[in-house]
């Protein structure tokens, strides 16, 4: 619109007719148009090909990013839980966890192997996993055959050296499906870092079981929250372990009949058991001779059934930590207290009103002197008040 209407103003200075400034007018339109169509398809194909190289990049990308999609690593799917890992289930396994360096060798001893009924495959048959097999978590694994004893018909007689060589550092699980009452400790026992589940495998007997050939399970720090009901001895089994164990606080130890030594020799146990009630024990002999540690109340156990207290808390490698009182006990049942309270200096209580007409008189290295405990009455039973 400026255009025309300079051209207007211009038509009086250059003198022009009406004719010719009706065809100067009409020149300059057609110069207009002609411009303009061909800016537009200098800007149309400007922004076509901006438009291609969007679209060729953007279809670049993706298919980059689905290449790199398609050749990463896919995160680790969960596992299943495996159903016979639960410790009611019939066919769960004992499941052992071991920290190994390359060389280790694990051996353990199996005893009272469950008989396989006649004429059955015991990796085949019905019986299924429930048949003695050791899966070593390296990739071998140990059946009877492997072991010499295509049958398992071999309760009572253990099966010695049953174990693995690693070729590399790792944690190893190790689970152990069978029928058998007795596991013991054997070679490489010190890598032994946790029990994962007792399984059910028919324990009947847990006595030394972490206790190996050349060291004992020095590095076992977690077991399960509870054992089988069916254990009935537990003698030694934490013996000399230098870890401080989790999980034993609430265990249900109500059959257990024997647990002499049970902690024995540990340097840094101290869990509470206060809970603990084992109204069938009937010897305690050693349960924490040399824990360096152990200092808890345990002032309301059941010791009624008990006969056997000889060297409970005893110290043989230097003075002890135990300071509680035992003053409530039921020691009625007694029959021996000797280095029951041996280097203890700092045990405590009025133990006159401990029933112990079965000790006759005083028990060798019963406590040390000038400890200010008051010691029972020899061969006396105070009557209950």
């Amino acid at each position: 619109m400026h255009l025309f209407s300079f051209l207007r103003r211009l038509r009086p200075t250059i003198g022009a007719s009406g004719t010719e400034y009706g065809i100067l007018v009409a020149l300059v339109s057609i110069v207009c148009l002609v411009a303009a169509f061909s800016l537009g398809r200098e800007t149309h194909s400007a922004f076509s090909t901006v438009g291609s190289e969007m679209d060729t990049a953007l279809a670049s990308a993706k298919a980059q990013a689905d290449n790199t999609a398609s050749n990463a690593t896919p995160p680790p799917a969960t596992p299943p839980r495996d159903p016979a890992e639960d410790d009611d289930n019939p066919n769960s396994p004992m499941i052992l966890e071991y920290t190994v360096e390359a060389g280790d060798r694990v051996e353990f001893n199996l005893v009272d192997v469950f008989m396989v009924p006649e004429g059955q495959d015991p990796n085949t048959g019905p019986y299924g996993r429930r048949a003695l097999r050791i899966e070593w978590g390296n990739g071998e694994v140990s059946t009877c055959a492997d072991m010499g004893e295509p049958t398992c018909d071999i309760q009572g007689v253990p099966l010695v050296g049953t174990g693995t060589t690693y070729t590399r550092d790792g944690v190893y699980t190790v689970r152990v499906y069978g029928k058998f009452g007795y596991f013991a400790g054997g070679v490489g026992t010190e890598h032994l870092t946790a029990v994962r589940s007792w399984g059910d495998v028919g324990l009947t007997n847990l006595s030394g079981s972490f206790n190996g050939i050349d060291r004992p399970a020095i590095n076992l720090a977690s077991v399960p929250p509870s054992i089988p009901s069916t254990v009935r001895q537990m003698n030694g089994l934490f013996q000399g372990n230098t870890t401080a164990i989790s999980g034993v606080e609430h265990w249900n130890v109500s059959n257990v009949e024997m647990m002499n030594g049970l902690f024995s020799n540990t340097t840094t146990f101290n869990a509470d058991l206060s809970g603990w009630y084992f109204p069938k024990a009937t010897s305690i002999a050693g349960m924490f001779s040399g824990a360096q540690a152990f200092n808890q109340d345990i002032s309301e156990w059941d010791v009624s059934r008990v006969q056997s207290f000889y060297s409970l808390f005893a110290s043989p490698n230097g003075p002890g930590a135990f300071a509680q009182d035992l003053s409530a006990w039921d020691t009625s049942a007694a029959t021996t207290m000797d280095n029951m309270f041996q280097n203890q200096p700092n045990i405590r209580g009025n133990l006159s009103g401990w029933c112990v007409s079965g000790i006759a008189q005083r028990p060798t290295n019963f406590a040390p002197a000038g400890t200010g405990l008051v010691e029972p009455v020899w061969g006396t039973c105070p009557p209950t008040p």
